[in-house]
């Protein structure tokens, strides 16, 4: 039986044990070579809570092997039904979820160094047919790789014919899953009715589709290097290079979806429509998935997750240290007028029912020295991004701005020979 072994000397593996087949042909391997190999051997158990009392001997059958076997072994129950309906997802796609979270689990509590899953060869061919189905892109017809961070998969390149083999020669007890029977699953379907009638008609066909996914694989990893350069990670949000290019574009999208942490769910259209806003005015923009949106930031395209914040209108002007929808501004007296270190104002020129608030329709704006104008118009000459002009805080009495945060005092409110309040306004912190 072909095992890959480079990551299983000297480390602590835990296998993922259902007690099926595949899994215990890979526990036995790993226990008759523990000692050759310099590895500690433990067992992860997962009871998806889908087949009820068979399930439950299924994780008994587990639990009695590690026992006879000394072998540690940790187990546990989810309810893959329950998320499944909750969340709409399909019961495959449910139990894999939480089965992935017990696995996390495990290696974040330094329990393993590796989870060992029991995939071979015609699973990754059945994945690769799956994908392809589905429309999947260059990536979902890749194939399983043989290592995602801490899951390795030994048994990936290894026919299932030989694993049957390795069971038969070495007499090794296993459990059936009956879903494994169950065409319903579209999985299973694959297995049972597509790829009989595949490999006989080709007698190669296992092997030719997964070196058509180890050809598919080279050629999307170079792909996404190529759109890693187009991508620059700025604070809480993404930039994108222009780039008409599709293939590159789209994957460019993806790697700033998931750098928001959005790994899943996006489609074709998603990634067309911020694709499309390359050739968009600047400032337009689309809504994404998971409060996400893209907008045209000049040269350039910003994706980022809106916030989420209930937001206050206004408050009343007031000095000292102000919180206001998330940020912390400080107003203080100051004892003279340093004009390259802030904002400085003549208190006593701000007018009584003034406000601390972000920018409203009908703002206009005072440049310091002179020359009114509208403050959307204000913001263009300055390129201040669209999306960015929201979170700017204001002093203003009614639709008259008197101070730009960070940016610009009015002319209204400069400090001149008779100033005898001079005031400086900073944020401190929480800023956007």
């Amino acid at each position: 039986m072909k095992v890959i072994e480079k990551d299983l000397k000297n480390n602590t593996i835990a296998v993922a044990l259902s007690g099926g087949s595949d899994s215990m042909s890979l526990v036995t391997y790993l226990l008759n070579n523990k000692k050759r190999l310099n590895l500690q051997l433990k067992v992860i158990n997962i009871e998806h809570g889908i087949r009820g009392d068979e399930s439950e001997r299924d994780s008994n059958f587990v639990k009695k092997f590690c026992e006879n076997n000394n072998i540690e072994c940790f187990m546990f129950k989810v309810d893959s039904i329950k998320l499944a309906n909750n969340k709409g997802y399909s019961l495959e796609q449910a139990a894999r979820i939480l089965r992935y979270e017990c696995f996390n689990k495990v290696i974040n509590e330094c329990k393993a160094d590796y989870i060992a899953t029991a995939h071979h060869k015609s699973d990754n061919a059945e994945t690769i047919i799956f994908n392809l189905l589905r429309g999947a892109s260059l990536n979902g017809v890749s194939g399983i790789k043989y290592k995602t961070g801490n899951i390795i998969r030994p048994l990936i390149d290894t026919e299932k014919s030989d694993i049957e083999k390795y069971i038969a020669d070495n007499n090794i007890s296993y459990v059936t899953d009956s879903t494994n029977l169950d065409t319903d699953y579209t999985r299973n379907y694959i297995r049972h009715q597509i790829m009989p009638v595949l490999n006989k008609a080709f007698p190669t066909a296992e092997n030719s589709i997964t070196r058509f996914a180890h050809l598919a694989g080279a050629d999307n990893d170079f792909l996404n290097n190529l759109a890693k350069k187009l991508v620059f990670i700025d604070k809480n949000a993404v930039k994108i290079e222009f780039c008409q290019e599709r293939p590159l574009f789209y994957r460019a999208v993806v790697i700033s979806l998931k750098a928001l942490n959005i790994e899943k769910d996006y489609t074709l259209k998603h990634l067309e429509s911020v694709y499309c806003l390359q050739n968009q005015q600047s400032g337009s923009g689309v809504d994404l998935i998971e409060n996400a949106r893209a907008v045209n930031d000049y040269n350039h395209i910003t994706v980022y997750k809106k916030e989420t914040i209930d937001k206050i209108d206004e408050i009343p002007f007031t000095t000292g240290l102000v919180n206001f929808n998330g940020f912390n501004i400080k107003i203080d007296k100051k004892d003279e007028f340093l004009e390259e270190k802030g904002l400085f104002f003549d208190l006593d020129k701000i007018p009584k029912n003034s406000v601390i608030r972000q920018r409203k329709d009908g703002d206009i704006f005072t440049k310091f020295g002179g020359g009114t104008k509208k403050l959307k118009d204000y913001f263009i000459n300055k390129k201040i991004l669209r999306r960015e002009r929201d979170n700017i805080i204001l002093i203003a009495n009614g639709n008259d701005v008197l101070l730009i945060a960070g940016i610009e005092i009015s002319d209204k409110i400069k400090v001149d020979k008779n100033t005898k309040m001079i005031y400086n306004v900073s944020i401190i912190q929480g800023e956007k």
